[in-house]
């Protein structure tokens, strides 16, 4: 599955959010050291750090994200607030 995400918080927690390239709502997050997916109706979760983790680099995502079997696009990074 193809997943064409962008980031919208940096990091506590570290959040993506987009579609699959059948059009489902994707969004990522994560916080306390928990990695959390949610494809449409699905959830998927996994601890990964420790609690006070909440920073996710864009590498560590497609790391994750190739684990589990989906190909990520990561869209370059707008100024943030």
């Amino acid at each position: 599955m193809k997943i064409k995400v962008k980031r919208v918080c940096i990091s506590t927690p570290a959040a993506f959010e987009g579609t699959t390239d059948s059009g489902e709502y994707v969004f990522i997050r994560y916080r306390f050291g928990r990695f959390t997916l949610e494809i449409g109706e699905d959830l998927f979760t996994a601890q990964l750090g420790d609690r006070y983790d909440g920073y996710m680099t864009d590498e560590q995502l497609k790391d994750h994200m190739a684990f589990n079997g989906h190909e990520i696009e990561i869209e370059p990074e707008e100024e943030l607030k």
